[in-house]
């Protein structure tokens, strides 16, 4: 702990002494110019090595134990800092808000709020597609090799296999993450009336994306990697011959946790575990939707460095946060049902249930950057300019939340009378609520 603190000491002093602000006699040196928001950011490195070396030093274990505790006590003070930031944004004035974007990540230079996208992807040739933050080339929906290598050789098409099998080793549930994946289309289309980087083509997002991308390829290699890492005849001493499996599982294992299981979400059908198991993919969700409004909201350029900071660090930031809540939820449900599984006994019994420090503050961090987003989206009139959000957009959704909530009245009525011999026309009801979200698929661009 000293040598730790002695070295952060040095290293802000060092900082200081050499930063460009240096005065002498209380006057700044001439001939000597700073960039603008240089000093601020300074400040804020400053801050951020402060918080780290805190966290690192004082702050308890989580659940996850590899490469080092250290390592991810570090990223809860990183995870904190960006909460201050998004806190600060939140409750300055709009146009304060944005400078300091722009000192904190130069390169953002807001001009005039673009609209919706009217009229955009109607088989125009790309020489006439709009071209704006995230560009607009995308939605040249013509079925031909020039727009499919475009789209398969793109950034996002990468994004959407990497992230997904991220996600997968997150959850570690196929059917949460085929919840996850098509609840996000859905909420693009829905969206794209307010952002319109949300638009894209009919193939592209459910061939491309939902199918190619997530499902075949990213949620596939997550599994695929799960069970690299559960493989019964792994043996981690350094003597042991390493076979291609057992190599690829090792360097897996230097960021995985101390042990990888399966994670069964709700298998007892508790309304409570329910609810509870869709709170972390619900904000992992709109953790993804924000990012997006971000983009937009400060013309953000597709390879910004903010965009790819933030998805890196949310990305590492989830993954102890749902151990923790996953744990959570364990105590939750054995205290809502009185059973106990084998899994409970193994690894859970005993723990003290509480919601963990990681999921707390990244809820609450996705909560601050949430109300920053509505505050900056209207007071630059983004919603003012979202003049079709009609029927067509909110309809699918009213009557889909109507049906599901009928679904759970009466499965909250079963369940608590003690009779879990559901009937099957309940199950039915459950899955047809969903069918009216397919009426969103009208709005794709074709």
């Amino acid at each position: 702990q000293v040598i730790s603190g002695l070295a952060m000491l040095l290293t802000l002093t060092w900082v200081a002494s050499t930063a460009n602000h240096n005065r002498d006699n209380n006057r700044v040196v001439e001939g000597v110019k700073t960039a603008p928001g240089e000093s601020f950011r300074l400040a804020t490195c400053g801050v951020l090595l402060v918080l780290m070396t805190y966290c690192f030093l004082n702050t308890r274990d989580g659940r996850l134990k590899n490469p080092h505790p250290g390592f991810w006590r570090a990223l809860h003070g990183s995870t904190l800092w960006y909460a201050i930031m998004a806190a600060i944004l939140l409750v300055v004035h709009p146009n304060d808000g944005i400078t300091i974007m722009s000192w904190l990540f130069p390169g953002i230079q807001r001009i005039d709020q673009r609209g919706p996208m009217e009229g955009v992807g109607a088989n125009l040739p790309i020489a006439e597609v709009v071209v704006g933050t995230l560009g607009m080339d995308h939605l040249d929906c013509r079925i031909t090799k020039e727009t499919i290598y475009r789209q398969v050789f793109g950034l996002w098409f990468f994004a959407h296999a990497i992230g997904w099998w991220a996600k997968m080793l997150m959850l570690r549930d196929l059917r949460t993450c085929l919840v996850y994946s098509t609840v996000f289309e859905l909420i693009e289309l829905t969206l794209q009336c307010l952002v319109p980087e949300f638009q894209e083509c009919w193939w592209d997002s459910l061939i491309l994306d939902w199918l190619v991308a997530n499902l075949l390829i990213g949620m596939n290699l997550g599994m695929f990697t799960q069970k690299i890492l559960n493989w019964p005849s792994l043996n981690w001493a350094q003597h042991h011959p390493l076979t291609w499996k057992l190599k690829l599982a090792k360097l897996l294992t230097v960021m995985a946790p101390s042990s990888w299981i399966k994670y069964d979400w709700n298998p007892d059908n508790d309304p409570v575990s329910l609810i509870l198991n869709s709170v972390i993919w619900v904000m992992m969700c709109m953790g993804e939707v924000n990012s997006f409004f971000l983009i937009n909201l400060f013309q953000l350029p597709r390879d910004h460095a903010f965009n790819v900071f933030r998805q890196v660090f949310f990305c590492l930031a989830a993954l102890p946060a749902c151990e923790e809540w996953y744990e959570y939820t364990r105590h939750v449900r054995v205290y809502n049902t009185g059973y106990v599984t084998k899994e409970y006994k193994e690894k859970y019994l005993g723990r003290k249930p509480r919601i963990g420090q990681t999921v707390w503050l990244l809820i609450i961090t996705i909560s601050l950057e949430t109300a920053a987003i509505l505050k900056y989206s209207l007071a630059l009139n983004l919603f003012s300019k979202a003049t079709t959000f009609d029927a067509r957009y909110w309809g699918p959704w009213a009557t889909s939340s109507v049906l599901f909530l009928s679904y759970f009245t009466i499965h909250c009525w079963y369940f608590y009378r003690g009779t879990r011999a559901y009937p099957r026309w309940l199950k039915m009801l459950k899955w047809s609520s969903a069918l009216p979200l397919l009426l969103l698929c009208r709005l794709y661009a074709f």
